[in-house]
């Protein structure tokens, strides 16, 4: 946010202009008023002893109005009078005049001008909120620069700061005392103009004094308390932020998605009285910008319902050329992107080689996202690093209410986090901070978006990893003499932005009729289960070799025996004896604990004869 032009700021026009309200005090830049602000003293001169009649009165000098709101249309106009405020304006300065010189006075007169446009949540910080969505103020930036105007704000203050009414009236009366020729002035009347002169200067020093205050208000550590004593008067909970996670917020519109009954559907009973249960469709409702719905994310995209993408239809067709895998690409990435939460549990991973497009089509979804997309280094999915107990987590932090996170091109060989991708796609409860701030929790409600030229490296046994991950080859390579180089396919897919959503609008609409299964091509099914086979060899070798018979029970040294030798003849790395059991038990076999230690209710196969055995050579001897 950048700071408003003076020009455009009808507040700091009218402390620029020094205006007069009924007298020549002054709004000055100093904390101190200049020799001509202070006002005339009201006592008048004895005549003189030729007889000289006292000077007139002047006109400008404080009086009866200042028992109530100023009367500001008698300003000369040359002046500038209070032009370029509104009527709401001259009440929240009126309502701040009265309050007292101190932090937490500060932060109300602040909140009284700006506090439309912020709030504090434990955790994150101050939000701002810029035209369209709500923003975190990443090192209190945009809050700071609203502060600081607050300063010629209260400069106007001193405008507004009036007599009593008991003062007004003695004022007042002083004035009509001064009317009077010398002869007839009394020495009750010399008493009220004394007291009315000391009145007209209390007031002009308490003007003053608000306006010495205003200066020192612009020093950085008032800032600092203003903004601190703000903080508790602006608490928003952390849960109103982006509550309702069927709203996808454009840069000129807000679109709603939701489930409705077919309006289309025939409703009309079975022949036998059995009532249609009716059938839901996806729609879709154009809202404007509403700062009440608390969003906090902007796609960096316009809504044009007519809009369309033919540069990015024949790119993906090129790269993909099966529809059934355009179309789940389409629903995919509509469910993920589109609303919020990951309700499928689901865990998308690109894989190929190279010169494919997959780097291009995430890249270009991910770029029409805005800050729906959050890319996070591999590092944070990847490896056992584990982190202090106190020790701040911006990576794991700025993943609160994303829903697009991208993580490209993983590390050949570091196994994921898989406890973190169960974490985070099974909507656990994270916990984070950020630095310098407390820590926070929230539930993750984004998809995790992987790519990479090697398949991930997941330990193979835990089905609740494998039930989460799809993975999707892109096998087409690019020839050389078809290839645009990277940024400048961007580029060109950058201009359909506004029909690219439309498809993802299209793919939505797919989702929220009949759900993300349906489209789950056979390829990525079978892609994804060959390859949790291939990292499972416990799981091959049962599936290979158990037979369950519940009459029959195996030695537990004859079945790792067993599995030692399938996995030679398989050329595979056996795991050792410990996870072999511990993989065996999650597998579900039961095992009989004795003097000799069985597995239930199985029998053992053809196993493969190797050379596993010392005293066979694994070769005949020639006769």
């Amino acid at each position: 946010m950048t700071d408003t032009p003076d020009d455009d700021n009808p507040v700091k026009r009218a402390a620029a202009r020094q205006r007069p309200v009924k007298g020549n005090f002054k709004v000055i830049d100093g904390g101190k008023p200049e020799e001509s602000a202070k006002p005339k003293r009201g006592r008048k001169p004895k005549a003189s002893a030729e007889g000289e009649a006292p000077p007139a009165a002047d006109p400008d000098d404080p009086g009866p109005g200042d028992d109530g709101l100023p009367d500001f249309d008698d300003v000369e106009e040359e002046s500038g009078g209070l032009a370029g405020l509104s009527e709401d304006d001259i009440v929240v300065l009126k309502r701040n005049a009265e309050r007292d010189e101190n932090d937490r006075d500060n932060a109300r007169r602040w909140i009284d001008w700006d506090g439309q446009r912020v709030g504090h949540v434990r955790g994150l910080g101050w939000m701002t909120y810029q035209v369209n969505h709500w923003k975190r103020d990443d090192g209190d930036l945009d809050v700071r620069l609203m502060a600081q105007d607050l300063v010629d704000k209260i400069k106007l203050e001193a405008l507004f700061i009036l007599a009593t009414p008991r003062v007004g009236r003695l004022i007042a009366a002083a004035e009509a005392v001064s009317k009077k020729p010398e002869a007839d002035i009394t020495a009750a009347d010399r008493s009220l103009l004394t007291k009315a002169d000391k009145a007209r200067t209390t007031l002009a020093k308490k003007r003053a004094a608000r306006i010495r205050f205003a200066v020192g208000t612009g020093n950085a550590s008032k800032t600092t308390a203003l903004l601190t004593q703000a903080a508790s008067q602006k608490s928003i909970e952390q849960d109103v932020l982006d509550r309702d996670r069927m709203l996808f917020n454009c840069r000129n519109k807000t679109l709603r998605f939701s489930r409705i009954n077919d309006p289309e559907q025939d409703l009309t009973p079975e022949a036998d009285g059995t009532p249609i249960p009716p059938r839901k469709i996806g729609h879709v409702e154009v809202l404007e910008h509403d700062r009440g719905n608390m969003i906090t994310k902007l796609a960096d995209v316009d809504y044009d319902p007519d809009a369309t993408c033919p540069r990015f239809m024949a790119f993906l067709e090129r790269s993909q050329p099966e529809p059934v895998m355009r179309k789940f690409l389409q629903v995919f990435d509509g469910f993920a992107l589109l609303i919020g939460g990951n309700g499928e549990q689901k865990v998308i991973y690109h894989f190929g080689h190279g010169a494919n497009g997959k780097s291009i089509y995430i890249e270009t979804i991910g770029g029409m996202a805005g800050t729906f997309r959050t890319v996070v280094s591999p590092d944070t999915i990847t490896g056992d690093a584990q982190r202090g107990g106190q020790q701040a987590s911006p990576d794991i932090a700025r993943l609160f209410n994303t829903r697009y996170v991208v993580v490209e091109e993983l590390p050949k060989g570091t196994p994921l986090r898989e406890s973190l991708i169960k974490a985070v796609s099974g909507g656990g409860t994270m916990i984070a901070r950020f630095l310098q701030k407390e820590f926070f929790e929230f539930r993750p409600i984004f998809v995790p978006i992987l790519s990479g030229n090697e398949l991930p490296e997941i330990s193979g046994g835990d089905n609740g990893i494998w039930r989460r991950v799809l993975i999707t080859p892109w096998e087409v390579t690019i020839p050389e003499g078809e290839r645009i180089q990277f940024d400048e396919m961007l580029e060109i897919l950058a201009a359909e932005r506004a029909g690219i959503l439309n498809w993802l609008i299209e793919g939505l609409m797919l989702y929220l009729r009949d759900g993300l299964d349906p489209y789950i091509p056979e390829k990525v099914k079978k892609f994804t289960q060959d390859y949790r086979e291939e990292k499972d060899p416990v799981g091959r070798f049962c599936k290979a070799l158990l037979i369950p018979d519940a009459e029959s029970k195996v030695q537990a040294r004859t079945m790792l025996a067993a599995y030692n030798d399938w996995c030679l003849a398989n050329g595979l790395k056996a795991w050792n004896e410990t996870s072999f059991g511990k993989t065996m038990r999650r597998l579900g076999y039961q095992k009989e604990e004795g003097r000799l230690v069985y597995y239930l209710g199985v029998r053992l196969g053809d196993v493969p004869r190797t050379t596993s055995d010392p005293r066979d050579p694994g070769w005949s001897p020639d006769r």
